[in-house]
């Protein structure tokens, strides 16, 4: 039956706001990356691949009714009340169903307690009874219990259905399903905006349909729908109306798309079927099938790279002196001193020649005990891969893979001239680390998630800004850029002095057989970025530019920047809900040797009185990433 709780007299009336975060991705992107990354997670063994399948097919709607209307309460009718209709004479379903995996583990009652006094947790407890709660079970890929939310939303009738062979000592089989729903009313009675299907006790509570007690109900379920599960612990879900952008093309996309690691390693492996087609995704087609499948030729040369990636791992990879402790310094960054002078010309040579170079990172992980405060100190890795292919259709195409799930939104805005880049996390106390700053979502790392569900303090921060500014660290060290010229987050610098033409197509003469290296663009400023904001001031190049006349004083340049957002670049993007540079008291505005001209949604504009100048704005979210552009005003500001 369906058991939907009614609003009592002193709750707020309010609905789920999960499922926000997967509104820039595709459902089925959604879909497959929630399911494989619940599969994975409760892997049992490591010596062989966990399977998924994926399995398209229809049932009528007589026999899915059954499933929602019941004797006691009709779900059909909850369903109707948040716009939802109800009615065909077939219906399309998925099932779901993973391999090598132990089930929905752990206890069932959620309200019993550890000896602590504590409520119990595990996978049933979090799949079926939680919502937006961190779970800090060690080796958890996910951890604020969102799949129930993306399962459901993945059908037009908001709900699923699933069962589940567990990996325990109960040896319980089970029976479940949720449905999301939306506040609602009816016949003088409000509801909350959910309901699962279970059976109730004389007490009230609600519990699975549990194999050894409900044989009849079970096996019925498993017929209905054709379940190839019989004695394989794992579980099996059924989603009733998939959408229609589920479909068995845009899964086998989202799969290879997201998972191309696990599935290039040999660690999972992924069948999709329609009653008319059926296609196995392993390691040994993945790259065959991605140049069917995928659409993009962008698309299909990152899955290149990515196996690229894997196979420098094995063969020629640089690491980090392991005397250096790059955890020691907040913002610090990597740099040429953390590497080997022979390394280093070794891995800039190769960058230059147009291979991918990759380098093993070590770093320390540093944290203190709630309680006692004693700190401790754990050794870890990453590793980081970065190249440049003037022929490539990929640009500037970076990559954050954390295990053996990819961190969709984090990176970018590395405004520098590379192909691809991969920052690969499979330490196993990184991953740990990093996974308590993941957004509900599993798309970006967040550092107030990471103080809050990791109990990090803000000092202790350190591997993961190093993480997050790797790629722009490794390509200025690759780049064999000076100190003072990395620049973050900005278009390239604006001004050149034009080269010398030494012949070739165009010049009439022969290409002169040594030409003079090609003279790097030149700016008046430099940019970059606080905890709070930003900061500009005068480059070294500076005075070559007054003196050639390239620039006069007084000068004026102008900033524009934005929150980066799912959907692209921050500037673009700006939404004047994020901020605005005329509050005042939001934002501080310090200079030196320069005035501000004008301050008013994204851009802000000064005019430089002195050849050392600076100005500094503080104000900005921390916690988001700020995309900023600078340039010279060529024409009157108004």
């Amino acid at each position: 039956m369906w058991i939907i709780p009614e609003l009592s007299p002193d709750e707020t009336r309010q609905q789920s706001k999960l499922d926000r975060f997967f509104d820039h991705q595709t459902k089925a992107q959604a879909l497959v990356r929630e399911s494989i990354q619940n599969s994975l997670d409760a892997e049992i063994s490591k010596e062989k691949p966990v399977r998924i399948s994926f399995s398209f097919n229809a049932v009528q709607g007589g026999t899915l009714n059954k499933y929602l209307k019941g004797e006691e309460n009709d779900l059909i009718r909850h369903l109707n009340a948040c716009g939802i209709e109800f009615g065909s004479e077939e219906y399309p379903f998925l099932v779901i169903e993973d391999y090598n995996t132990g089930g929905l583990t752990g206890p069932i009652d959620n309200m019993s307690y550890e000896d602590d006094g504590t409520p119990v947790s595990g996978n049933f407890i979090g799949f079926w009874w939680s919502e937006g709660l961190s779970d800090k079970r060690k080796g958890s890929g996910g951890s604020h219990g969102v799949g129930k939310i993306t399962l459901s939303t993945s059908s037009n009738l908001n709900t699923f259905l699933a069962y589940t062979i567990r990996d325990d000592k109960d040896d319980l089989d089970l029976l479940i399903g949720y449905s999301q729903l939306k506040y609602h009313s009816f016949d003088k009675h409000q509801f909350k905006g959910y309901a699962r299907y279970g059976k109730k006790d004389q007490s009230g509570r609600i519990w699975p349909y549990q194999g050894n007690r409900d044989k009849e109900t079970v096996e019925q379920f498993c017929k209905d729908f054709g379940l190839k599960r019989s004695k394989e612990t794992g579980l099996s879900v059924v989603i009733p109306a998939i959408d229609e952008d589920i479909n068995f093309n845009t899964v086998i996309e989202s799969v290879i798309k997201e998972f191309y690691v696990p599935l290039m390693k040999g660690q999972l492996e992924v069948i999709v079927s329609d009653p008319n087609q059926e296609l196995m995704i392993s390691s040994e087609n993945v790259i065959t099938i991605a140049g069917k499948h995928l659409g993009s030729s962008k698309d299909r040369e990152l899955i290149k790279c990515a196996y690229e990636m894997l196979e420098l791992m094995d063969t020629d990879m640089f690491y980090s002196k392991h005397d250096t402790d790059l955890g020691k310094v907040r913002n610090r960054g990597i740099q040429a001193e953390d590497f080997f002078e022979s390394d280093l010309e070794r891995m800039q040579n190769n960058f230059a020649s147009g291979q991918m170079v990759g380098a093993t990172v070590l770093v320390k992980i540093k944290s203190a005990d709630s309680e006692t405060g004693k700190e401790t100190i754990k050794n870890s890795r990453f590793h980081i891969f970065i190249k440049n292919n003037e022929d490539s259709d990929l640009k500037r195409s970076t990559n954050y893979i954390r295990d053996k799930l990819l961190i969709n939104n984090e990176g970018g805005g590395v405004i520098k001239p590379f192909s691809v880049a991969f920052v690969y996390i499979n330490d196993e106390e990184l991953s740990e680390f990093l996974k308590y700053a993941e957004d509900p979502g599993h798309e970006r790392w967040v550092y107030r998630t990471l103080y809050e569900n990791g109990n990090i303090d803000k000092k202790n921060d350190t591997p993961l800004r190093l993480i997050k500014g790797a790629v722009g660290d490794f390509y200025n060290l690759l780049a064999g850029v000076a100190e003072d010229e990395k620049v973050e987050n900005v278009l390239p610098e604006i001004f050149s002095i034009p080269e010398k033409k030494t012949g070739g197509k165009n010049g009439g003469t022969s290409p002169d057989p040594d030409p003079e290296p090609k003279t790097r663009s030149k700016s008046p400023f430099v940019l970059s970025k606080t905890s709070e904001g930003f900061k500009v001031k005068n480059s070294k190049d500076i005075d070559t530019l007054l003196e050639t006349s390239l620039i006069d004083l007084p000068f004026k340049i102008k900033v524009r920047m934005g929150y980066y957002k799912t959907t692209g670049g921050g500037i673009t993007n700006y939404n004047p809900l994020d901020f605005d540079l005329s509050e005042t008291t939001q934002f501080n505005i310090t200079h030196n040797n320069a005035a501000t001209i004008s301050r008013k949604s994204n851009e802000l504009v000064v005019e430089i009185t002195d050849k050392k100048y600076s100005v500094i704005v503080n104000g900005f979210d921390e916690n988001r990433d700020l995309e900023i552009r600078c340039q010279l005003v060529t024409t009157e500001v108004a």
